[in-house]
């Protein structure tokens, strides 16, 4: 399985469950609290609920290139159901401003 990131649109975080895998250039805490002040709700896990999830760097060490969080939300995804937007870093700033 690949990842296919997607552009995502202004205003579009208002009551999704937003999830970030991967290292961003912001501390984390800080993501969290722009994603709620944008209306959004994050979470630490992926799960069915999840509607966005937000890739940073890769961590070195993951043999596939793929963190947990990017897996799980690959395999949601094949399922066939609701399916959750996986999206870079730098998409998801520039929808944040």
């Amino acid at each position: 399985m690949e990842a296919e990131y997607v552009d995502l649109e202004c205003g579009s975080l208002a009551d999704k469950v937003i999830v970030i895998t991967g290292k961003l250039p912001i501390p984390r805490s800080l993501a969290a609290e722009t994603i709620r002040n944008a209306g959004g709700s994050y979470r630490s896990c992926v799960s069915h609920k999840t509607a966005i999830l937000v890739v940073g760097e890769m961590p070195h060490h993951s043999p596939d290139g793929m963190t947990r969080k990017l897996r799980t939300a690959l395999g949601i995804n094949a399922e066939g159901g609701p399916q959750i937007q996986i999206v870079g870093a730098e998409a998801f700033y520039h929808m944040l401003r």
